[in-house]
This record gives C-alpha cells, structure tokens and sequence, in this order.
C-alpha cells in the first residue's frame, strides 16, 4: 500500500480574514473573510492513512481528519469545526459579560498576594 498517486488529491476548508482599509485618513478599518478551499496532492498511501505532500499525515481512524478525500467531507468538517468554536467562544462571551456584572455590582472575592 506503498503507493504514490500525483492525481489524487484530498481538501480542507478554511477562513481567512484580511484587514482593508476604509479611510486611511480617518483611521477606518474593516475585516473582510473568505472561506477558502485548499487541495492538497496526495504523495503516498500508508497503512494507516495518506501522506500529503505537505508531509503531513492523516489516519484514516481519526475523527478530526485535517484534510478529507471528497469535498463534501471537507465541508462537513469546517461546519463541525465552525460550530464548536462558536460553541466554545460564546461561553467565553457570556462569562465575560457576567464578570463584568459582577464586578460592577461589587460582587468579587479577595484574594492574598504572593
């Protein structure tokens, strides 16, 4: 299962976000972001996986592929990974807001210095 294969090729989806400037003058900036989808060539076949030819190796077992065989397995994963970030940031967005509420409201315990 040695085999080297320079037509196959396996795909990740990703999110770039690049800074644009509105009004240099003014100090106005914006965020644009793309999703990009990126073909990696695949150099070998393990028993265990693919090697990319970026040298990275993906198992065939794993949950979280960084790169999948068809599109539409790639896509699958970016949601996923997309919603567990959105998931896991806002928590930290709500904990911020209640320690905000919290120290606003005087609620805070001491603590001794080292």
């Amino acid at each position: 299962m040695d085999t080297s294969s320079s037509s196959e090729f396996w795909y990740r989806f990703s999110e770039r976000a690049t800074s644009v400037t509105v009004d240099p003058d003014a100090d106005v900036y914006r965020s644009e972001h793309t999703v990009e989808l990126t073909s990696y060539p695949v150099a070998k076949h393990t028993p265990c996986g693919v090697r990319l030819s970026t040298g990275r190796l993906v198992l065939h077992n794993s949950q979280k592929k960084w790169a999948c065989a068809t599109i539409d397995e790639a896509k699958t994963s970016f949601i996923a990974r997309k919603n567990r970030q959105i998931r896991i940031l806002s928590r930290q967005l709500e904990n911020a807001k209640n320690s905000k509420k919290m120290a606003e409201a005087g609620i805070y315990t001491k603590s001794e210095s080292w």
